[in-house]
């Protein structure tokens, strides 16, 4: 392969598998960055100064003041105008395939870098891992099952060795959430180099959102478009 890093990697992927079937895995060498913030934006030192107020939902509200020439205040109204956050639940892929998978000259290497970004009710974390194309390729595939059986789930994840513990580095799955047809996304991306910095979440979405991320994929893989966007209900 033409990287060159430290360490085992493997990736799975699994389609409506039940807990405690195994999956397939594919080995080779790898590594992956992240950058991770699990503070809520309205607990920021910028949003808690006066005379600015932030709700949960992010929105935030103000008093307008007219200052006179004599130097004395006057407020002109309450909370006059309101500027709302976009505080949607979403997951969102990105994929660089290697520079030899486009030189016929080089040689090829099916690793690339996949790269996961989350939001998750004001909540966000993003990072990445190398990734074999065919693997996310595959897990979009998987997500044309429908239904999703209860107790079975859609999942691709990717990190060191067994991939459990430390050694996970991204994971997503998409369940069933209930009986009226939502389904449950869940995702864990980790620091691969110092796995105890790592962010979890969930959020519920649909099959129609689901299968909007399966044609997403397909279309990112094809270097259609530059991402992939599971949006949460």
């Amino acid at each position: 392969m033409g990287h060159s890093h430290n360490g085992s990697v493997a990736g799975r992927v699994a389609g409506g598998i039940k807990d405690g079937e195994p999956v397939r895995s594919v080995t080779g060498v790898a590594s992956s960055a992240l950058m991770v913030s699990d503070v809520p934006q309205a607990e920021t030192e910028a949003f808690k100064k006066p005379p600015a107020s932030v709700r949960a939902i992010g929105t935030v509200g103000f008093r307008s003041t007219f200052i006179f020439g004599n130097g004395k205040k006057r407020p002109i109204a309450d909370v006059a105008s309101r500027c709302e956050i976009a505080a949607m639940d979403r997951l969102t892929l990105r994929y660089r395939y290697d520079a030899s998978f486009f030189n016929p000259k080089l040689d090829r290497d099916d690793f690339g870098y996949l790269s996961i970004a989350a939001e998750v009710r004001g909540f966000a974390g993003q990072g990445g891992f190398w990734a074999q194309w065919q693997e996310v390729k595959e897990f979009g595939e998987a997500l044309a099952v429908y239904p999703i059986a209860e107790g079975s789930f859609v999942a691709a994840q990717w990190g060191y060795d067994m991939q459990d513990g430390d050694d996970l580095i991204v994971r997503i799955e998409v369940a069933p959430a209930d009986k009226r047809g939502n389904l449950l996304v869940r995702f864990e991306v980790a620091e691969d180099h110092d796995a105890r910095n790592r962010v979890r979440g969930s959020f519920l979405t649909t099959y129609p959102d689901v299968d909007a991320f399966r044609l997403g994929i397909a279309r990112l893989m094809d270097n259609e478009i530059e991402e992939a966007v599971l949006m949460g209900r």
